[in-house]
């Protein structure tokens, strides 16, 4: 009898819904926004948010104040709009830097900064495109600071140019075309990229194999890169080299891009690409 009114004494358990308990719904709200926000181009606005997560504009905003107090969401002071925080890119490369594919890719940069001397990085495709997330130092006198989690342009760099060529193009239309109609508004007119120069481009790098970048995105540098694919003949990512513009042969076809493919050849090799979609040997 002791036993069975200690029974009746206890407490439920927390009422679930839909297979979550009450007591992790939070978590799981915050995920789902966190995802929302991923997902909406460019940065958002309260509004959406609450519109696309079916939830209150203040209750929104509640989980909203706690994901910014634990840096996994930020607010631009200024527009007021929500973008992913520096904590969730972090814990984002740390989860790609235990993933096979970035391992080997890291292996990869190590051997080739070793051959050229150069600083060699890796780009993989991210929410706001291309994204730096390993790189390797070189040997070179001037010091020379890689980001990694920064998002590239596509028009004006050497990984962007390669993602342009062989990405998905729904991918990279909206990315295209926020830089085209920024460039019209910020640029000099005779400096301004067009449609006609993204097509220009991409032609480019089918044709050599490479991207290359000498100056556009930072007038003191210059760079190179390559696709790596993987067994669905997909761009898995890209690897590049880049340096300080006349200390390096930044040609197509110099001592530094015959490394840079074989690279990319190697790991496209590793990832089960198929010969034939190993396109940085040259050719569309």
């Amino acid at each position: 009898m002791a036993s069975l009114q200690l029974a009746k004494g206890r407490k439920r358990p927390a009422a679930v819904d839909g297979g979550v308990a009450n007591g992790n719904r939070s978590v799981v709200v915050a995920v789902r926004l966190l995802k929302i926000i991923a997902a909406i181009k460019g940065h958002a606005t309260l509004g959406k948010i609450a519109e696309v997560a079916s939830m209150s504009a203040s209750r929104t905003h509640r989980y909203l104040a706690g994901l910014i107090h634990a840096g996994l969401v930020e607010q631009d002071i200024g527009t007021g709009r929500y973008a992913l925080g520096a904590t969730i890119v972090e814990l984002g490369l740390i989860a790609l830097g235990k993933n096979d594919v970035v391992k080997l890719g890291s292996a990869a940069l190590v051997a080739l900064t070793e051959r050229t001397g150069l600083v060699s990085l890796l780009c993989t495709w991210g929410t706001h495109g291309p994204t730096i997330i390993k790189w390797e130092n070189g040997h070179i006198d001037t010091a020379l600071r890689i980001r990694e989690g920064r998002n590239l342009p596509l028009l004006t760099t050497a990984a962007g140019r390669v993602f342009l060529a062989y990405q998905a193009e729904e991918y990279c239309r909206p990315l295209l075309e926020r830089e085209i109609e920024a460039k019209s508004v910020s640029t000099a007119k005779s400096k301004r990229l067009t449609k006609e120069n993204a097509v220009k481009l991409r032609a480019n790098v089918l044709l050599y194999g490479l991207g290359r970048m000498v100056g556009e995105e930072n007038p003191g540098l210059a760079a190179l890169a390559a696709p790596v694919f993987n067994h669905d003949n997909e761009l898995a990512m890209t690897v590049g080299i880049i340096s300080i513009i006349g200390t390096f042969d930044d040609s197509y076809d110099g001592a530094p891009a015959k490394a840079l493919k074989d690279c990319a050849n190697q790991l496209s090799r590793q990832l089960g690409a198929p010969m034939q979609s190993r396109r940085n040997e040259g050719g569309a």
